[in-house]
């Protein structure tokens, strides 16, 4: 009986622990979609991005360098060619439910994204002010 007993509460700290841990999945995404990233953590980010050395649309595999589309920057660091990160949350939201918000094609977390105009593969060419849109 008392073997039976330490299985049951093992299993409810066990849900405990994981029903904690989707809460804090949670609040983090929130937190994340509701605060507006400054100019100066958008240059962090790209800095980030740059120094990954990782120039090929995620979504399409072709280089964003040599393109003439617009590139877009998410705050997980990644970049996309615009048209190729608005395709995929299209067809990402057709399949999600109302209200609900993207995830990067590439690590999942919930982003924020900026348009870089004229983007610079160069480290030291960082000095854009972000345009905001989501």
């Amino acid at each position: 009986m008392v073997s039976c007993m330490d299985l049951n509460v093992n299993h409810f700290l066990y849900e405990v622990s994981r029903n904690l841990e989707q809460s804090r999945l949670v609040f983090e995404q929130f937190n994340t979609r509701s605060r507006i990233i400054s100019p100066d953590e958008w240059l962090v980010i790209k800095r980030k991005a740059l120094r990954r050395d990782n120039f090929d649309c995620p979504i399409c595999l072709t280089s964003v360098r040599d393109d003439q589309r617009s590139v877009t920057l998410t705050s997980c660091s990644h970049i996309f060619h615009d048209t190729c990160l608005l395709t995929f949350e299209s067809l990402a939201v057709s399949s999600q439910e109302q209200g609900a918000h993207n995830f990067c094609p590439v690590c999942r977390s919930s982003y924020q994204k900026d348009l870089l105009e004229d983007f610079d593969c160069r480290l030291s060419s960082t000095s854009e002010t972000p345009s905001y849109y989501s």
